[in-house]
């Protein structure tokens, strides 16, 4: 087959750039022709425009002021743009009004904009399609007009599935032979990708912990990407455009993937499900060959990936917590556990270096996704190297560790000098959390709670302080109690021995049990790790390290001929971890509060985040009512040109010298330049927003530009280049013994 694999490839490209050429043919937006004539009021009368002044109704409840046309729509993509005046927030949704076959939310109109336009779905055919506009009683409340138009959007769409499709046929053809040789085991992680992944197919999503904040990370890099920035430093979409720098504290390089998919216009709630989709694949693939690597048993190596990917506390971080950044480290942590394996494991000094190598991918790629894990994984990582004292002592042992603490850095450069300027040079609001996070104990898991098989939780108003679900699972409790029987039964005890204490320790520090308040309150370490906020997130490592704690349990059987009992126990692993699943995706699927969020208007940009990453002197109520424009008292100012994080304007100022307010927090990285060249010192305004002083009878056009300092762009250089050269190193010098071919 890869005889021919050439003219594939070349049909392929042909196919695509046919496809692109038809694609910039399509018109993207087709008129609708709707009138506001169409919609009706039981309140109001239409005069050209809808309008009500406050106190003009009787009534102090929120009503629907005007709706409307119930026209029929056919099965599409759909563009709605509302040009509005307000000076209180009110709600606007579009929707059927007998079915469910537009799954969308309902949205604000803000007062410090005059549009909205709102993308969406109708699923099927349907004829009464509703625009509802309510009115709280607060305010003046104009609708200026209102239009709908069919978009194009799902031919973008076919676009990204044709690339896809296009990819696995290429993968299938490259490993041809391994396929063909190993099938079934193919077909196995196939089908534990699916059983992980079923609950994307409910419509919607749970509203999840951290869901629109994550949301919005995305949205706000896909909305940079858009204006052609990259890397991201500052997103513009936070805060309603005042800015906020989520991607500079919190590492965001696998939320580019359904940034991309949003540029494509994908919608923002099929983008993140294409994104867990895109981790569970990872996670499956990954572990199934660290783990085989390390127990060298194919069947051990599926059996324990089932189990780590079905972990209970896993799917919960997923699909309930919403938390995307610490279940996206599920990937990189089997390949953490594998070169923490070699290191130990081997003397051959160039399996060593590769063992570093892939330990500081590891690593850099943690940091990049997860900060909180990072922390954690050093302070477990310390414990482990204080039980195996004897063997880290060892001077290759030693060396390994420096060597790859150092690629690490030089790997992870692009992403921590930013974190580490901003940190010494930026105070922001999260600083403040680190010295009032002390008193964590409280909503440890109780012990009891570890032996639990219920499924939720979906009642979580209290959930991470009553809810027995934070466990492991049942599989993997039992694997602990396993572990200390075989402490006396088994010939290699070593790993056993190391394993069944570390997951030991992993569980005593997500219990409450542990006196997390204790050495939080007196100790300067403890008050670093009482930075976790939650005790079970713990629980994130506890998982890999029982998982690996079933494999070499798993081996010891194997090891001791006990053929019968090795399969019984596989059967019986793999079929309550199945049912354990089928409970929680059937009490999922029965639960009716999902959200429908498409893109920007369905995220609500001004309360996604708690905002640890303002400015300490920042108060963003105050903002919100505000229109965003620069502001002064004795110049003319005239927006040119806004685009993210970049505003032009032109200004014309009278005998008197002035100061300008931009509407944009003041964050390390702007700069303020007129046509001159003349640079303008920032300094701080009121609420942290950006301002300068410009002399007396000043004109002339200023920008303003957000622009990473010199010093950043050559910490991207480095890490590019290191990162390069390590992937260059590791296919010339390819050794048995870690990662063959």
């Amino acid at each position: 087959m890869k005889k021919y694999f050439k003219f594939i490839l070349i049909s392929q490209l042909i196919i695509l750039i046919c496809y692109i050429f038809a694609l910039n043919k399509q018109t993207s937006l087709t008129n609708l022709n709707v009138s506001l004539s169409d919609w009706q009021s039981d309140y109001i009368q239409h005069d050209e425009i809808w309008k009500v002044e406050e106190n003009q109704l009787n009534t102090n409840d929120p009503i629907p002021i005007i709706y409307g046309p119930y026209m029929a729509l056919k099965k599409g993509s759909y563009t709605l743009k509302l040009n509005y005046q307000t000076d209180s927030v009110q709600t606007f949704w579009p929707r059927s009004a007998t079915t469910d076959n537009i799954l969308i939310n309902q949205t604000a109109l803000q007062p410090f904009k005059n549009e909205i336009v709102y993308n969406f779905d109708v699923l099927n055919d349907i004829s009464d399609f509703e625009v509802l506009v309510s009115y709280n009683n607060i305010g003046n409340l104009e609708i200026n007009n209102i239009t709908l138009y069919q978009n194009n959007f799902i031919f973008y769409k076919i676009l990204v599935y044709i690339i896809a499709f296009f990819i696995l046929i290429d993968l299938i053809i490259i490993f041809y032979k391994q396929i063909k040789q190993n099938w079934y085991i193919y077909l196995i992680l196939i089908s534990i990708i699916g059983v992980i992944s079923l609950p994307l197919i409910k419509k919607g999503l749970f509203p999840g912990h951290d869901i629109y904040f994550h949301l919005a990370r995305i949205e706000g890099l896909y909305n940079e990407l858009k204006n052609g920035v990259f890397p991201v430093r500052m997103a513009s979409y936070w805060n309603n455009g005042y800015g906020y720098p989520s991607s500079i504290y919190y590492g965001d390089f696998l939320l580019y993937f359904p940034a991309m998919l949003r540029l494509f216009k994908f919608s923002i709630i099929e983008a993140y499900k294409l994104h867990i989709l895109l981790i569970n694949i990872l996670i499956v693939i990954v572990s199934y060959i660290c783990f085989n690597k390390i127990f060298n048993n194919k069947n051990i190596a599926l059996v324990v990936t089932f189990v780590y990917s079905i972990a209970e506390f896993s799917i919960l971080t997923t699909y309930i917590r919403a938390a995307i950044g610490e279940y996206s480290c599920k990937v990189f942590i089997p390949i953490l556990c594998l070169a923490i394996y070699t290191i130990y494991t081997t003397i051959n000094s160039a399996t060593l270096r590769k063992a570093s190598t892939l330990l500081a991918f590891a690593m850099t790629c943690i940091i990049n996704t997860h900060i909180l894990t990072t922390q954690m994984i050093v302070f477990i990582l310390i414990i482990f190297c204080i039980l195996t004292l004897k063997s880290t002592l060892n001077i290759n042992t030693i060396k390994t560790y420096i060597i790859a603490v150092f690629k690490t850095i030089l790997m992870s450069l692009f992403f921590v000098v930013p974190l580490i300027d901003y940190y010494l040079n930026v105070k922001v609001k999260i600083n403040q959390t680190i010295e009032s996070e002390k008193y964590i104990q409280q909503i440890g898991v109780m012990l009891k709670d570890y032996l639990s098989v219920k499924t939720g939780p979906f009642d979580f108003e209290e959930w991470y302080i009553k809810n027995p679900t934070l466990t492991p699972g049942i599989i993997l409790i039992f694997t602990l109690f396993a572990g200390f029987i075989f402490l006396f039964i088994a010939k290699n005890k070593k790993s056993i021995i190391l394993l069944t204490v570390m997951s030991s320790i992993t569980l005593i520090l997500s219990s409450n049990i542990f006196p997390w308040d204790y050495i939080g309150t007196n100790t300067f370490v403890g008050n670093i790790l009482v930075q976790v906020q939650f005790p079970w997130r713990y629980l994130s490592l506890a998982i890999p390290l029982l998982s690996l704690l079933l494999g070499f349990i798993l081996t010891e059987l194997n090891y001791l001929n006990k053929t019968k009992l090795f399969l019984s126990i596989n059967i019986m692993i793999i079929t309550v971890s199945a049912v354990l699943m089928g409970f929680f995706i059937k009490e999922y699927f029965h639960e009716e509060r999902f959200i429908y969020p498409y893109d920007e208007p369905s995220i609500y940009s001004p309360f996604v985040s708690a905002g640890e990453y303002l400015r300490d002197i920042t108060d963003v109520n105050t903002l919100y009512s505000l229109k965003r424009q620069p502001v002064s008292n004795n110049s003319k100012l005239t927006v040119i040109k806004e685009k993210g994080t970049n505003m032009d304007i032109s200004c014309q100022n009278n005998s008197q010298p002035d100061t300008i307010i931009f509407p944009y927090f003041n964050y390390k990285g702007y700069v303020i330049n007129d046509d001159n060249n003349n640079y303008f010192e920032i300094i701080d305004g009121e609420n942290g927003l950006i301002n300068i002083n410009i002399p007396a009878n000043y004109d002339g056009n200023i920008s303003l530009r957000f622009k990473s300092p010199w010093y950043w762009r050559l910490s991207e250089i480095i890490s590019l280049i290191f990162i390069t050269y390590c992937l260059c190193t590791w296919k010339n010098k390819k050794q048995e013994g870690l990662i063959n071919e």
